[in-house]
């Protein structure tokens, strides 16, 4: 039988993620074992057959296209988009963000309590790693506002912190919990996780007022304001069954989608996609959810802590020590 690849799913991937290979004539004998290259580099061959096999993306990601190998010769390439690692000796624990020049500020979070040299980096365009800022300990949480200030949420105080663009930090907000998320609403409320179980908005002088009640978190809320205007939230807990919540306007939470095992990184694209960095199934990386609640594996990878697209189109991914980048700008619908 002539090798050849049917299907791989998903048609996207960084290093660490497995896929699924539908193929035919695959040799998985154990004197000669097939290859699966990705991008021309080999990967890990976790289980196969003559026609399935599953692979594990190795290395630090380049270039695109998965084929098999076996003695018998080579497949054609087959499409599939691979991410590069662009920054890593980095510990985000929430969405990195993108500021007004495209430059993507990603933080180093460190352990409960732990001073590090910085703690904010910036990732430019041009995919290098520069010290953004130094004195908060323990950020998580980031976001600008309309005229283009940061705040930063600390989990070790409990404070939000305002930045100018002259990096001048100043508190706007403390007594906030274990603060981790935040992200800014239409008319320009912060919403801050408190992941001991509260979602407080900040009024825009800093006044806090409990906005909603979830399930505590054992890492940090992950937030998102849908094209429907409601909030939508994750918070992983102990439980491999965890949910993602919208919550009203006037507070009322309710399920949107249940069965992500550690779900976070929400983020919407343009389209009024969801997508979250999550477990399912069995299968890890990033996963994209539509309105009615249907769900497609749309990454192969580790789950992602963070995810943020730019103007183009192209995702940025976080996990707990680097960041990825994804150019999907010239592969997805406008």
């Amino acid at each position: 039988m002539d090798l050849r690849i049917n299907t791989v799913t998903p048609a996207m991937g960084i290093p660490g993620g497995e896929v699924v290979i539908q193929c035919d004539g695959f040799d998985c004998s154990i004197e000669t074992p097939g290859e699966v290259l990705f991008g021309g580099d080999p990967g890990e061959t976790v289980s196969c057959s003559e026609n399935r096999v599953i692979a594990r993306i190795a290395g630090t990601g380049s270039g695109s296209g998965v084929a098999l190998k076996t003695d018998e010769g080579q497949t054609k390439t087959f499409p599939f988009l691979m991410g590069q690692r662009i920054a890593d000796e980095l510990h985000p624990v929430c969405n990195p963000i993108m500021d007004r020049y495209g430059d993507i500020l990603v933080t180093l979070s460190g352990s409960r309590g732990q001073k590090v040299p910085f703690s904010v980096f910036k990732i430019t365009m041009g995919h290098e790693k520069e010290p953004y800022l130094a004195d908060i300990i323990n950020p998580s949480g980031m976001a600008f506002d309309v005229h283009g200030d940061l705040y930063i949420s600390s989990r070790q105080d409990g404070i939000v912190y305002k930045v100018d663009e002259n990096r001048h930090i100043k508190r706007f907000a403390d007594n906030l919990g274990t603060a981790t998320g935040l992200v800014f609403d239409a008319e320009g409320y912060l919403y801050v996780g408190d992941r001991s179980g509260s979602i407080i908005r900040l009024d825009p002088d800093g006044t806090p007022m409990v906005y909603a009640t979830l399930e505590p978190s054992i890492s940090a809320y992950h937030m998102a304001f849908g094209p429907d205007g409601r909030l939508y939230v994750s918070g992983p807990t102990l439980s491999s069954q965890d949910t993602i919540y919208c919550i009203e306007s006037n507070g009322e939470v309710k399920p949107f989608f249940r069965g992500l095992g550690r779900p976070q990184g929400l983020v919407f694209d343009h389209q009024g996609f969801l997508y979250v960095g999550a477990s399912y199934l069995g299968a890890k990386g990033v996963w994209k959810l539509d309105w009615l609640g249907q769900i497609e594996h749309f990454i192969a990878g580790p789950v992602m802590v963070g995810l943020v697209f730019d103007a183009y189109g192209n995702l940025y991914l976080a996990d707990t020590h680097s960041l990825y980048y994804l150019p999907l700008g010239s592969t997805m619908p406008s």
